[in-house]
């Protein structure tokens, strides 16, 4: 028998991840136990929700349109280069990890991890993923939980991605008067450094250990540290303009805050592989001076 985990833990893990709010509901099928994801601003019957459902050896997550999602469906056809960049990125992801995704526009199937080659216009879509055989501990709730984030959430974040999100308050009303030479810059930046899709794309293609030091705060902190970690553009954020697109496999790494600062102590910054010289010059240095 499976030991479900509580709804609310799942809503959290996709709400820190996507920065969407999420409702979270679970039933059983003649199949297994299911979860239906969905992202609860939506008008209810003109939205979108993924229902992820557990076998004992296999689990798969599947869109489902509800009955009016039209106008949803026409945004998210509309979508613009690095939203469909991220879509792709986390289709990507998912077959990374043996997912089998399928995709089709209008009744024609396309190729999720392709966004150019997609159809214009979207009367209906399908997007489904499975993984079988997949190993499920099923008297583990924090283990169901991760395994529904994950598949069903991968799935969610895709739809997600390609929604019409508005900007976030504090972005919207930032006043800029007053504020020196450069500051307008420095708020288009903080609208790609606050992106969690890209920050969750980043840390489930690179993992949440520093790509510097390779520490992982978890080990060092406990609990505390878990999943603390900062993002750093590989190229810097200065040199971003508005029409960049982002690709969270290359352009962003996970760094440690001390790693980070070290990254930023010129400008422009240094290098990941500078930084690693440097790290690795003083240790051979403590090394040899050690043994004189």
């Amino acid at each position: 028998m499976t030991t479900l985990p509580e709804t609310e833990q799942i809503v959290r893990l996709l709400t820190e991840r996507y920065g969407l709010a999420a409702s979270v509901t679970r039933g059983s099928s003649p199949e297994g136990t299911y979860f239906d994801l969905r992202p609860s601003d939506l008008p209810v019957h003109e939205g979108v929700s993924v229902r992820t459902l557990l076998g004992w050896r296999h689990v798969r997550a599947e869109l489902r349109c509800e009955s009016f999602a039209g106008d949803v469906l026409a945004h998210m056809s509309r979508a613009n280069a690095e939203q469909r960049a991220r879509f792709s990125a986390l289709a990507t992801l998912l077959a990374a990890k043996g997912g089998r995704t399928s995709m089709s526009v209008a009744g024609t199937p396309v190729d999720p991890a392709q966004p150019a080659a997609w159809p214009d216009i979207w009367v209906s879509l399908s997007l489904s993923v499975e993984r079988t055989p997949l190993m499920i501990d099923h008297h583990d709730p924090s283990s169901i939980a991760e395994m529904v984030g994950f598949w069903g959430g991968g799935i969610y974040g895709m739809v997600v991605s390609l929604f019409p999100l508005e900007k976030a308050s504090d972005e919207e009303h930032l006043e800029l008067r007053g504020l020196p030479e450069g500051a307008k810059e420095r708020i288009e930046v903080n609208r790609y450094e606050r992106n969690r899709i890209n920050r969750t794309l980043c840390l489930a293609i690179h993992g949440t250990s520093c790509s510097i030091c390779h520490v992982d705060l978890e080990s060092v902190y406990g609990d505390v540290g878990r999943h603390f970690i900062h993002v750093h553009h590989v190229v810097p954020v200065s040199m971003i303009g508005t029409d960049y697109v982002i690709n969270p496999s290359v352009d962003l790494i996970p760094v440690c805050p001390n790693c980070h600062a070290m990254l930023h102590q010129r400008d422009p910054p240094f290098t990941v592989e500078e930084l690693r010289i440097r790290m690795n010059e003083c240790a051979e240095s403590k090394a040899s001076s050690r043994h004189l």
